[in-house]
């Protein structure tokens, strides 16, 4: 058991190397050969020679310097100093072999092994000294093992594969683990002598992840993904013509494009640095293309056609929503093919489950009114929240504008409405799901009114019972065992005009729409131009953009636990997350996210611990 023990702490100081903190240890030994009392004499001098990449790289990373990144962090989440103060004493002096100002890095290849791993990988990790680190493994009962000159395994027993190893790059010797001994044999080479000296970007963090050595090795795969697509809608057919064919034409197709995507897609990059002075990570997700010819990637490239700040209609939202977002839209023609595909096989289900034709029209209305929504838009909601008080209700609501009125969407409802009450459609679902008439979903238009809310206005209340709300997400993998109903209970929603626009608008009975809508269209309560956190966004380029404040981020958490979030009373506005969509800059052609995470999430995530880790 000591021994089991001595190991856990040697591989958790190893796995420590990213969570160090910034005082300088004692200045380590100058000499990068083994320790003679461990070794060997070494007959002749390390292999320093430059290697190149192994064929099949398709992943390589950096992380520049972890330890001041995980200090920066950990005293953002409040820890009382650097992290390696946290170490037991008996292991702080292994941890102290650990070269905190060089970079962690991590490899991986395509080997082309189908009947066992095809993939190859090794983590690196930079040593003060070979010497040192084979002392001081040895000495907490590690077995030390002489490879060849300046190559050392380390066996600690269990888990990962080791190897200390003399380097080039910042760190004179890195510790390089694997899965198994196969992987360190394909690329402890590059681990030592390519790798650290591999150009990659300044930037904090750096991840290329390159599609080509992999997409090339699956060919027979991508040829063979229709077939693959066939075994799957047996067992999904039933047996009626018309909709065995328009699923199988979907399927095709939706298979067909992620083929293409394969072929389209080029490099994945992901950089990231941690500013302080700002209080924020920044992280950029860059994917590149060779080509256009999925769906998917013209979608992307279209995106990045339009780009702008966020548009003032975003700072006329209420003050109090927790999530806004933006889109400048995309080519609504891209999607035809995709809505008329999709209509088709709703459509032919419904014939075969016999429902008739005035049901089957709304089914093909709602669907159209979907696809309205990739029209240029701005858009802002706020999740149930906790209140600080016992007066302070913050109900959920939400609110989405478009400058132009699209007819589809005042229909939708209509057609929703139509369809939760069809005979034939109601009778499928007592079949399909086994309900029983009364736990089935209702729906009813009754009237709005309100300071500021037009005349004759109504909105559709739809009531989905929790029977109804169960067995639904018992068929959704990420529903289950969920504490809490991801279904309303009840929804109210309202299509109205906004000037010469459109607004649409949801909350949860009609009396809290009436409150949320009339104090939108009165133009006369806080809105989001008054929030300073949020100015920012004014100074954006983007073809989309989201932003979430830490508030809302912890609320929808919380939600998704079943737990209730802690709110502060008093607190000062933070800054928020913000996810961007943006075209790449320069030649290559492709689509960039970027994801700006505040200071303020991790301050707010102790506060949180207890609340989310009680039962």
């Amino acid at each position: 058991m000591v021994r089991v023990i001595e190991r856990a702490i040697v591989l958790s100081a190893v796995l420590l190397c990213a969570c160090g903190g910034s005082q300088k240890p004692a200045d380590p030994p100058k000499s990068s050969d083994p320790a003679p009392g461990a070794l060997a004499p070494v007959e002749a001098a390390p292999d320093l020679s430059p290697v190149a990449a192994p064929l099949g790289l398709f992943v390589v990373g950096r992380l520049k310097t972890p330890v001041a990144v995980v200090d920066r962090i950990g005293g953002w989440l409040g820890m009382p100093g650097p992290v390696f103060d946290l170490i037991p004493g008996r292991a702080r002096e292994l941890v102290r072999l650990i070269d905190r100002e060089a970079p962690v890095e991590v490899a991986a290849t395509f080997v082309g092994d189908r009947k066992n791993n095809p993939f190859a990988g090794v983590v690196s990790v930079g040593l003060t000294s070979l010497a040192a680190a084979v002392e001081g493994a040895a000495a907490q009962g590690v077995l030390v093992t002489r490879v060849s000159p300046g190559v050392v395994a380390l066996d600690f027993g269990a888990g990962p594969r080791c190897v200390a190893a003399v380097a080039l790059g910042r760190a004179p010797a890195r510790l390089v683990c694997a899965e198994g001994q196969r992987d360190l044999d394909l690329l402890l080479p590059f681990a030592t002598r390519g790798l650290p000296n591999l150009e990659l970007g300044q930037r904090e963090i750096e991840i290329s992840v390159n599609f080509v050595p992999v997409v090339e090795s699956f060919q027979d795969e991508l040829d063979g993904a229709r077939l693959f697509a066939g075994f799957l809608l047996r067992r999904v057919e039933l047996d009626a013509p018309r909709f065995d064919r328009a699923l199988a034409a979907a399927v095709n197709g939706l298979t067909d494009d992620l083929v293409l995507l394969a072929r389209d897609a080029d490099k994945l990059r992901i950089g990231g640095t941690v500013n302080e002075q700002r209080g924020e990570i920044a992280l950029d997700f860059d994917l590149e293309l060779k080509q256009q010819k999925s769906l998917i990637a013209s979608m992307f490239l279209d995106m990045g056609k339009r780009s702008g700040p966020a548009p003032a209609a975003l700072f006329t939202l209420p003050g109090d929503v927790d999530v806004g977002t933006y889109s400048y839209g995309v080519d609504r023609a891209l999607f035809s093919n995709v809505q008329t595909s999709i209509a088709e096989v709703v459509d032919a289900f419904l014939e075969h489950e016999k429902v008739g034709k005035p049901g089957r029209d709304r089914a093909r209305g709602i669907i159209d009114a979907y696809f309205e929504l990739v029209r240029p838009s701005v858009a802002g909601w706020r999740e149930d929240s906790v209140p600080s008080t016992p007066d302070d209700k913050a109900p959920a609501f939400g609110l989405i504008l478009y400058d132009e009125p699209p007819k589809a969407l005042s229909t939708g409802l209509a057609d929703l409405n139509g369809l939760v009450g069809d005979r034939g459609f109601r009778a499928m679902l007592k079949k399909r799901l086994g309900l029983k008439e009364k736990v089935l979903p209702k729906a009813r238009f009754v009237p709005l009114r309100g300071p500021s809310i037009p005349a004759g206005t109504r909105a559709l209340v739809l009531t989905i019972p929790k029977e109804l709300a169960d067995s639904v997400e018992a068929g959704i993998p990420l529903a289950r065992n969920r504490p809490q109903n991801l279904l309303p209970e009840s929804l109210a929603l309202v299509v109205a005009p906004n000037g010469s626009g459109t607004v649409v608008a949801y909350a949860s009975t009609p009396a809290e729409l009436a409150k949320v809508l009339g104090g939108f269209l009165s133009g006369k309560g806080p809105t989001l131009a008054e929030r300073p956190e949020l100015q920012p966004l004014r100074n954006l380029r983007a073809s989309g953009a989201y932003f979430a404040t830490v508030s809302g981020l912890i609320a929808a958490f919380s939600k998704g636990l079943g737990k209730q979030a802690r709110q502060t009373p008093g607190q000062q506005p933070a800054p928020p997350l913000v996810v961007r969509i943006e075209a790449i800059p320069g030649p290559a052609r492709g689509t960039r996210v970027g994801v700006t995470v505040p200071r303020a999430l991790f301050q707010a995530i102790p506060s949180q611990i207890a609340t989310l880790a009680a039962p």
